[in-house]
């Protein structure tokens, strides 16, 4: 049973050792040996609010107050208190709480100790404990190990330790006192205090914190691995590659010699375990030191010799360059570096140098402290290399370095001659060429220059606008890059093809000027550029800005298309009978390979003053056009009777329909018409001269350009292929063949589909070729909805003319 505890009213010398008691609170005091120093205010809270409910549980220890201690409890006593007769021994959170819950007594076992007893009880008692602050558990082992003479080792096994262990919380001690501050608080924990520890120098210590309470731009501290790196690179040394005997204790004798000094890492093995290798010194000033001392050393013996020895400063003023640095004015012997072939000078000048006696110049090594590097001056070793070379030619008696040096000489100065021959006479064609330029004006830019030209301005197309111009162009391919400069190789227009490049390279949205994209438009276009720029504005503010009341004007089309009679969508105002109207959305819904054409047709337009280069019509014939599909009619509508851009004024006429056709005078008849049906010739070629994939291919006209044919082969965006007219041929339709529809006509589909095809009546779409067999259309069908636009084939009394 456990003894109840008695209020103790006797003197404490009537007590037995071990006798249990309650003791008031004022008669014992705290024993100024105990590790512990401080204690956490939120949980001595919480244990006084525990003493208040149920009291102490645990007794604690005292021992009757020692002699010693009288002078200064009577000092510290509060005044009108009783003086203290018992020393705290353990369980001074128990008391403290006590006097938080004021409560008049508490439980307390009394034992009659010595001071050794005492300081034994206490470390072992606290030192178990998980809630004691490093700093004060390395206090409590040295302060065991003074009082009771015990070895670190001794006290390791004491405490049931491990020696590493108690090792490292000892050398929490050697902190300077910034260090032990952040430790206490927190800021840094004791792993990393023991990696600023272990640094025997105080200024390097405050270095060392520095580095580790430092964020950087995430916020975070170094970790302990960093921090251990940092250090190991920082301030610790390899003795074993030192330039100085680690054994020679007169190199600096204050310090003595490294193989016995307490300030390597194997004086401690256990305190620096995670440090790998040999011997390292964590002292580097001392390090620094013996090198500066053996560097002095080793420049005095070389002086003794005779030898001319370039040091410290003046030796660094000689360094040419930082990552394969050279000597300014010198050649080193002994690096292959300074030689003018893979062998170092000395094997190939080292006979002659000895033969003049001649001695080399010592620099100091400013990476390796106390070395010192041979070297000559470049006159010197340019002479030197120039007697061996002689002697080379005049003799086969020489070392086998001379003469691959020789060989080597030679060889260097042959490949040195060709190149200057290959580069001379390129620059001597080009220079001539020039002047005959200039002098005669016979050469001009042709197809091939143009191509030349546009491939080079395709290589400098970021991805991005690379791929949105082979999307524009329908070329659907993988790399876009790639198809560009396909298509480059194939198209009739190169010239053209660079001025899209122009403008797709400059149209990015900007502050600044887009100068290309203006530049091409305003050929194009002319003075009507801001006009044409007002307009596009507007029509991209009613796309994608909120809607505004007032009606938008649309972008009209170039002058060559306004040639059909539509104009943004508006209807033909024309006397006579009028053919169907083109569909409000003609311009904004046109599909990708027509908007080429427009486009295409639009920077034609200013090849009368010169755009196109030598390939420019020259003649008296009808400008580019490009015309939007007319309305049905008996016959298609002549290519010839569609506006040019040449001089003279434009007569307009009425067809047969009553429909609006402006003609060109003096304009040569077109040998082929918008919506008839044509055949690639056989055995076409190319710009490279290989037979093209159209040829023999059939199809339908869709656009003209000049005397370039826009040809629609399939249904796919990139079923457009240009010719002209020499390479195509115009194809009877099969007797019976549909008739009653041109290229890019809006139409609706009938209700009077086939079975198959009934999910597609009502729908509106366009007509984009005329199938194989002649007699069907092949109609892109607009999006409804989720569904996609999708090309579908249909007989012509499947389809119906859209609506206006």
């Amino acid at each position: 049973m456990n003894q109840a505890p008695t209020t103790l009213t006797a003197p404490m010398a009537s007590f037995p050792d071990g006798a249990v008691v309650r003791l008031g609170l004022d008669r014992i005091v705290a024993s100024l040996t105990n590790p512990r120093k401080t204690f956490n205010a939120e949980k001595l809270s919480e244990l006084a609010d525990s003493v208040k409910t149920s009291g102490v549980h645990s007794p604690i220890l005292v021992r009757p107050l020692p002699g010693e201690r009288l002078q200064d409890t009577f000092q510290g006593r509060a005044r009108g208190t009783d003086l203290p007769e018992f020393e705290l021994v353990y369980g001074e959170r128990r008391w403290r709480a006590s006097r938080l819950a004021g409560v008049p007594d508490v439980p307390a076992v009394v034992r009659f100790l010595t001071d050794d007893q005492v300081l034994d009880i206490q470390i072992t008692e606290n030192l178990q404990r998980d809630d004691l602050l490093p700093l004060e558990e390395a206090e409590g082992y040295q302060l065991l190990m003074d009082h009771s003479k015990l070895s670190a080792d001794q006290v390791a096994g004491k405490i049931g330790k491990s020696k590493a262990y108690v090792y490292a919380k000892l050398k929490l001690l050697a902190l300077f006192q910034a260090g032990r501050t952040a430790l206490r608080e927190g800021t840094i924990d004791a792993s990393k205090a023991l990696l600023i520890a272990r640094i025997p120098d105080e200024k390097l210590q405050a270095k060392a914190l520095q580095y580790l309470v430092k964020k950087d731009w995430q916020g975070d501290v170094p970790s302990y691995r960093d921090a251990a790196n940092h250090f190991q690179e920082e301030f610790m040394l390899r003795l074993d590659k030192a330039r100085f005997k680690i054994t020679d204790a007169s190199l600096l004798p204050e310090a003595g010699a490294c193989s016995t000094c307490p300030k390597r890492t194997g004086h401690e093995p256990d305190l620096f375990s995670d440090v790998k290798g040999p011997d390292v010194c964590t002292f580097p000033p001392c390090f620094h030191k013996k090198q500066e001392a053996h560097s002095a050393v080793v420049v005095a013996k070389a002086k003794e010799k005779g030898q001319t020895v370039i040091a410290g400063t003046e030796a660094k003023e000689l360094l040419v360059g930082s990552y394969q640095p050279k000597y300014k004015g010198y050649k080193r012997l002994d690096d292959a570096e300074d030689s003018p072939t893979g062998v170092p000078l000395r094997k190939i000048i080292g006979a002659q140098m000895k033969a003049e006696g001649i001695t080399p110049v010592m620099i100091e090594d400013h990476r390796k402290a106390g070395a010192l590097i041979a070297a000559l001056p470049n006159e010197v070793v340019l002479r030197l290399l120039k007697s061996v070379d002689s002697q080379a030619n005049e003799t086969q008696e020489v070392a086998k370095e001379v003469r691959e040096f020789s060989e080597e000489k030679k060889a260097k100065a042959l490949l040195k001659a060709k190149q200057q021959y290959e580069q001379a006479w390129r620059t001597m064609l080009m220079q001539q060429t020039w002047n005959v330029i200039r002098g005669t004006g016979r050469a001009s830019f042709t197809m091939d220059v143009h191509r030349v030209l546009v491939k080079s301005a395709i290589y400098s197309l970021s991805v991005d606008d690379a791929t949105a111009l082979s999307d524009f162009l329908g070329l659907g391919k993988v790399s876009p890059t790639s198809a560009l400069l396909d298509y480059a190789k194939e198209t009739p227009d190169p010239d053209q093809l660079h001025l899209l490049v122009i403008m797709q390279r400059d149209s990015g949205a900007r502050h600044g000027e887009n100068a290309g994209l203006m530049l091409v438009a305003g050929i194009a276009y002319a003075s009507r550029l801001p006009a044409i720029i007002s307009m596009a504005k507007a029509d991209a503010e009613a796309k994608f800005l909120p809607k505004s009341r007032s009606p938008k004007a649309s972008l009209p089309l170039p002058p060559a298309a306004q040639a059909s009679g539509v104009r943004g969508g508006g209807k033909e105002k024309v006397k006579g009978k009028k053919g169907p109207a083109a569909p409000a959305d003609e311009i904004a819904k046109t599909s990708k390979e027509h908007a080429s054409a427009q486009i295409s047709a639009a920077l034609q337009a200013a090849e009368g003053s010169g755009l196109g280069g030598a390939d420019a019509p020259q003649r008296d014939e009808a400008g580019p056009v490009l015309r939007q599909a007319p309305a049905p009619s008996s016959s298609p509508v002549p290519a010839d009777a569609v506006e040019g851009t040449g001089s003279g004024a434009a007569v307009a006429a009425q067809g047969d329909e009553g429909q609006a056709v402006l003609r060109q005078p003096g304009a040569a008849a077109a040998p082929f018409a918008l919506g008839q049906a044509v055949r690639f010739k056989e055995g076409i070629r190319g710009p490279n001269r290989h037979i093209r994939k159209v040829a023999g291919k059939e199809g339908t006209i869709e656009a003209r350009n000049g005397d370039t044919w826009y040809v629609r082969t399939g249904p796919a965006s990139y079923d457009l292929a240009t010719a002209r007219s020499d390479e195509i041929e115009a194809m009877a339709p099969p007797p019976g063949a549909s008739d009653g529809f041109v290229i890019s006509q809006r139409i609706q589909v009938s209700t009077n589909v086939a079975e198959h095809l009934q999910g597609f009546a009502g729908q509106l779409g366009r007509i984009v070729g005329r199938s194989k067999s002649g007699y069907a259309w092949d109609v892109r069908l607009d999006p409804v909805g989720k569904k996609k636009a999708r090309v579908e084939t249909f007989a012509e009394d499947e389809l119906e003319v859209a609506a206006a």
